[in-house]
C-alpha cells in the first residue's frame, strides 16, 4: 500500500461482484465521477485518483486514467489504466455505438469556424477551447462592465 487513506473513505466503496467495481457511494461529481476530501492535499479530489495513488503511488506525468470497465464511480485500480489523454478522448464513451470524444477530437474548427491550432487552442477540464473565441468574449464582458458602471 501506497498511501494510507481514513476508513470513512474505505467505507465510501461498494464492491460489485459481477463487474469486479468498486462502486464509490459517497459525492459524484456533475459526470459520474466519485470525489473526496483529500486531507493530505486539502482539498475535494476525483476518488478513483486518490485510489489509484494509494495502490500505485502517483499517476505517471503526463497521464490521466482511464476507467478501463467505463463505469466512472469505479475505484478499483485493476480497472484503471495510466494514458495520454489524446488516448483517454479517443476511447472516450461510447453512446450508440459512436465514440463521441473521437468525433470531438476530429473536429478542426470551433463552433464559430477558428481553426484549433496549437496557438489557438487551450484545454480547460479536458475539452478544446478556442483562444480567440475567448478573447471576444473577454473583450465584450470588458465592455458591459464599463457600461454598467
Amino acid at each position: 500500500m501506497y498511501l494510507s487513506v481514513p476508513d470513512r473513505f474505505l467505507n465510501k466503496i461498494s464492491p460489485e461482484p459481477n463487474s469486479g467495481c468498486f462502486l464509490w457511494t459517497g459525492a459524484l461529481s456533475g459526470t459520474g465521477y466519485g470525489s473526496s476530501w483529500d486531507k493530505r492535499q486539502g482539498k475535494v479530489r476525483p476518488a478513483h485518483i486518490i485510489m489509484w495513488e494509494r495502490e500505485n503511488g502517483p499517476v505517471p506525468k503526463g497521464m490521466e486514467l482511464d476507467h478501463r470497465c467505463r463505469v466512472p464511480s469505479c475505484v478499483n485500480p485493476k480497472h484503471l489504466e495510466p494514458v495520454s489523454h489524446k488516448e483517454n478522448l479517443r476511447r472516450g464513451s461510447q453512446r450508440g455505438g459512436v465514440i463521441l470524444a473521437a468525433l470531438q477530437t476530429a473536429k478542426t474548427e470551433c463552433p464559430r469556424g477558428h481553426e484549433y491550432t496549437a496557438q489557438n487552442t487551450y484545454v480547460l477540464s479536458g475539452r478544446r477551447s478556442c483562444r480567440t473565441c475567448h478573447r471576444i468574449r473577454e473583450v465584450s464582458r470588458r465592455e458591459r462592465n464599463r457600461r454598467d458602471s
